[in-house]
């Protein structure tokens, strides 16, 4: 299994151990050094907010390692966002659940001599020590043998019942495939993990994705019965223990909620990490302002890849009431990245300067006209009222909320890095967040 790491570089280290995380972090250690924020209580509050405050923590929050729920990783990073929260001034503590997941130890593939980069299906049948081995052939013609399927690009990124990457398994368990090479098409070139639900059935043989730069050459191997060797070493746990991060500020009756994933399939700079930023910027905001009669809860909360069950515990567990709640902000995915032009063939995608349009504001509708003001200047944010992502479940579970979320070319890829996003693309969401979050901590907006 392979992924792009973080080059160790003296520049990295200096802006990484400024935004809160360590040499030690990278490591695979705790970090020692936190975000250089000053006080809390002192100075001018929008000093959080500025681009370059808010990249050093992309860049701290992918230096941390794959942000899988219940790795190592993410532990570290429920650790440094607990550390940043209190030195904010919060009182942090930890939520425990537990959650179905997959662990890969070790992942190969090689057809007809060449290795290819790959990563798991979730909850596929592993290998075990041995390599599987067999003629790579096309679905129809795949039994004994090794199948080769196409999945079609879904801004969803997810496995399921609703997709038809589901249907392809299907087809080539039913033909006699022994295992299965699943080419995610996406506009990169790069493999895409996919999201699953902890109630996903297990899949009887072992499948490995790959990346859609790979298909072409792969389906003339298929065409040619190429040898194809794959090895999936992997563990499953029915109840692995993760933990969100909750924390509070303040004492007064109007409680405002603000949420994250914390978790992913890779580095998720992109993905993650401006939710990330945005929310320890947010924190720190907060608790420098002080607003009178506002409690803040901020929630980052792991299971996000895996049906957003650390989402689901906080709503069931911990959460305060609807009625009790003035507001709730989702901090998704995507909400500060690039736009890019398509990879062809052999070529790399390259970026453009402009943001990715797929990022979504989405609101209760009587927050709309506030949005509408708050956002009219940050381009592709135009509030609208129909929610996606970990958003859904708050909306259904009865709050006034509204939130940012959506994908971008390198979701759930390997190559999601620090350069899908930038300060200059960070800063005026920032802005707009907390001028949204200024007026509702006054109280109602004022009628449109």
């Amino acid at each position: 299994m392979t992924s792009p790491r973080i080059a160790l570089t003296r520049r990295l280290l200096i802006r990484t151990a400024l935004g809160g995380a360590t040499a030690a972090a990278l490591t695979g250690k705790m970090p020692g050094l936190l975000a250089d924020t000053g006080s809390a209580t002192t100075g001018d509050a929008r000093r959080f907010l500025r681009g370059e405050a808010l990249f050093r923590d992309v860049e701290a929050y992918a230096a941390l390692g794959e942000h899988r729920t219940a790795t190592s990783a993410d532990k570290r990073t429920g650790e440094w966002l607990a550390e940043n929260l209190r030195r904010a001034g919060f009182k942090p503590e930890f939520l425990p659940f537990t959650t179905r997941q997959f662990f890969p130890e070790t992942v190969r593939l090689e057809v007809g001599g060449r290795a290819v980069s790959a990563f798991p299906l979730w909850f596929s049948k592993p290998t075990g020590t041995a390599d599987l081995s067999a003629p790579l052939a096309m679905t129809e013609d795949s039994k004994d043998r090794i199948a080769l399927v196409s999945f079609p690009f879904d801004h969803g990124a997810s496995f399921g019942s609703r997709f038809e990457n589901l249907r392809r398994v299907e087809a080539a368990i039913a033909a006699g495939a022994k295992g299965i090479i699943a080419v995610t098409e996406g506009p990169t070139g790069e493999l895409i993990a996919l999201n699953v639900s902890p109630s996903q059935t297990a899949i009887p043989i072992p499948v490995l994705l790959v990346g859609g730069r790979e298909g072409e050459w792969l389906q003339k191997a298929a065409a040619q019965g190429a040898p194809t060797r794959l090895r999936l070493q992997a563990r499953e746990e029915a109840a692995s223990a993760a933990r969100g991060v909750v924390a509070t500020y303040g004492s007064g009756p109007r409680r405002i909620v603000v949420s994250t994933p914390q978790s992913g399939w890779f580095r998720c700079a992109g993905e993650r990490g401006p939710g990330i930023a945005l929310f320890l910027a947010l924190a720190r905001w907060a608790a420098a302002r002080s607003t009178p009669g506002v409690t803040y809860e901020f929630l980052s909360n792991t299971g996000h890849e895996i049906g957003g069950t650390g989402m689901q515990n906080y709503l069931r567990t911990r959460a305060p009431k609807p009625g009790e709640t003035a507001v709730w902000l989702h901090l998704g995915a995507g909400i500060a990245t690039y736009d890019w032009e398509a990879a062809k063939g052999s070529e790399k995608p390259r970026r453009k300067d402009t943001p990715y349009p797929g990022r979504r504001l989405t609101a209760s509708p009587d927050l709309i006209p506030l949005l509408t003001k708050t956002f009219e200047t940050v381009s592709h944010l135009t509030p609208n009222p129909q929610p996606v992502g970990e958003l859904v479940l708050v909306l259904r579970a009865g709050y006034r909320a509204f939130g940012i979320a959506g994908d971008h070319p390198f979701h759930h890829t390997p190559a999601d890095l620090p350069r899908t996003t930038s300060p200059a693309l960070l800063e005026p969401v920032a802005l707009a967040l907390a001028a949204t979050l200024d007026q509702l901590g006054k109280g109602d907006p004022p009628a449109a």
